[in-house]
């Protein structure tokens, strides 16, 4: 659920919750882990990071260009400089990592 908040909310990020669900279902309730891994919006990234420890290129320009605008937005509203440092260097850290995944070319590749 905290996953399908942080769509919405820049400041809870989805993916992390989404794969720690997948992890918990997968040893606890083999029925919601399937629902989980079949579920139409969610079910193909998780299973590509699974099975290939990749990110789409596409979930990849969305989630760089989140960071960048939400990012972005901090720096020019916040008061505290420390801040504005703090967040370019998570928001560059992240975006590094997310980066430097490996990308297959298509989400249904992981499926098949």
């Amino acid at each position: 659920m905290i996953g399908v908040i942080g769509i919405f909310l820049p400041v809870l990020p989805t993916t992390p919750f989404l794969l720690l669900a997948c992890f918990c279902y997968e040893r606890g309730s083999p029925r919601f882990h399937q629902a989980l891994l079949e579920n139409r919006y969610f079910g193909p990234l998780i299973v590509e990071w699974k099975e290939f420890g990749s990110i789409p290129v596409r979930a990849k320009i969305i989630a760089v260009t989140m960071i960048v605008i939400s990012i972005g937005w901090v720096v020019y509203a916040a008061p505290i400089l420390m801040v504005k440092v703090a967040m370019l260097v998570i928001g560059t850290s992240v975006s590094v990592y997310i980066l430097t995944r490996p990308s297959r070319h298509r989400i249904g590749d992981a499926l098949n």
